[in-house]
């Protein structure tokens, strides 16, 4: 299984930096925090973890039903080229974070091998409204040749999607077969 997740950054600032740093206290390990505050308290690195850590916990919750996310249950270890590893009680998950100007997005998966070789498609959304723009994902798989039922796998192939702010998109890996 994999996980993505989007963060549009133009949608996502804080008022103060006071703000954001209850915001990272309630999301990020005390290791974590520790981190984010020598890194310099970084907005961009805040949304970071969170993406990494959402993009497991979509893994989680397709594999255990629970649909809650509690983000300090997943810590994260980064690694200075973009990539991670994600801790749960249940798993251990690779991860890595590709930042732009106007969004970043977060892929995990359980080998770093399908990290590599999954299909990743990030575009503009026409729709602020939420329901719309899990709509227009959809769509956009569809059109491009990939057609799911409603749990979005299939035995080899896993999907998991994502849209925030401005942006939408869809992670899509298809298991080699032995």
């Amino acid at each position: 299984m994999i996980g993505f997740d989007i963060v549009c950054l133009s949608s996502s600032t804080f008022s103060s930096e006071e703000r954001m740093t209850r915001y990272a206290e309630k999301i990020l390990t005390p290791v974590e925090l520790n981190k984010w505050k020598t890194d310099g308290k970084n907005q961009v690195n805040l949304w970071s973890y969170w993406a990494l850590k959402e993009s497991a916990y979509k893994i989680e919750s397709r594999q255990t039903g629970l649909r809650r996310i509690c983000p300090k249950r997943f810590i994260v270890l980064p690694h200075a080229d973009n990539s991670c590893h994600i801790t749960s009680p249940i798993q251990r998950y690779f991860g890595r974070i590709q930042r732009t100007p106007s969004h970043l997005f977060a892929i995990s998966g359980p080998t770093p091998q399908c990290l590599t070789e999954t299909e990743i498609s990030v575009f503009p959304l026409s729709s602020s409204d939420s329901a719309k723009q899990s709509a227009e994902v959809r769509d956009r798989l569809r059109k491009e040749g990939h057609c799911f039922g409603e749990n979005q796998q299939s035995e080899h192939t896993f999907l998991s999607i994502s849209h925030h702010g401005l942006w939408g998109g869809y992670a899509l890996y298809q298991q080699p077969v032995s």
